[in-house]
Order: C-alpha cells, then sequence, then structure tokens
C-alpha cells in the first residue's frame, strides 16, 4: 500500500468521525463547530433531520473514500472522483464564505484543506499512476 493511501485512509476518519457526531446527537455538533444559535433552534424537526441525513452520506463518502484508496489504479476513477466532490464541496464553502463571512475555526480550516489539499492529492495521485504499472 502506497504512502498515498495510508495518508487518505487516516484522513478518512474526518467524515466518517464527524459524520457520527452528526447522527448521534444531531445539531447540536452545529454548536460545537461553533455555530451561535438562539435557543431552540437545536430542536427544530427539519435542521435534526438534515443534519443527521447529511451525516450519514458524509459516513458514506468518506467510506467510499477508503475503500477505493486500496486500489489506486484499479479505482482511479473512483477515487477522484470522490475526491472531485470534496473539491466541489470546498468551492460551495468559499462562495458562503464570500457571501456571508468566514466560518471561523476547524471550518476555515476545512476550506483550505478542501481547496488546497485536494488538488495536491490529486497530483499526487496522478504521479504515482504514472510509476504503478497497469495489470494485464
Amino acid at each position: 500500500m502506497s504512502l498515498l493511501s495510508m495518508i487518505v485512509r487516516i484522513l478518512c476518519l474526518v467524515p466518517v468521525l464527524t459524520g457520527l457526531l452528526d447522527v448521534v446527537i444531531g445539531s447540536h455538533s452545529l454548536a460545537i463547530a461553533g455555530m451561535k444559535m438562539p435557543p431552540g433552534v437545536l430542536e427544530n424537526p427539519v435542521l435534526e433531520s438534515q443534519v443527521r441525513f447529511f451525516g450519514m452520506i458524509w459516513i458514506g463518502w468518506g467510506l467510499a473514500l477508503w475503500r477505493t484508496s486500496g486500489e489506486l489504479r484499479a479505482n482511479a476513477g473512483w477515487f477522484r472522483g470522490l475526491l472531485g466532490i470534496l473539491f466541489l464541496s470546498g468551492l460551495a464553502r468559499a462562495a458562503a464564505a464570500l457571501q456571508f463571512g468566514l466560518p471561523g475555526g476547524a471550518l476555515n480550516a476545512a476550506i483550505i484543506a478542501e481547496l488546497v489539499g485536494v488538488p495536491l492529492l490529486l497530483a499526487w495521485h496522478t504521479t504515482l499512476l504514472r510509476k504503478i504499472p497497469e495489470k494485464r
């Protein structure tokens, strides 16, 4: 297993664990992330439903990336597609930051990771693909 695979698999803990937090405690995870909300907002059924739903999607994304990172040549399309989704998510966060301001803390770091880290991982993957022989 390549160093890239190992690093990506370690990084997959972030979506799996934060997604699990969203599923288990719902919108209270937003308060942990630093969101200031008036009393009663955290108990909103629509917000709870959405946070838990997207938490599960986030877990699934993390597990899919973990799975595809084991065979970087065989799963190259899926691996790159999943990272592409993360990059596009970073663009969405950046658009929100331009419209409403930076979210602060860990979410600022997430924007940087998504917009800078992902292209670096994709470049590393491209370099590795040139070195990994194709199976015939």
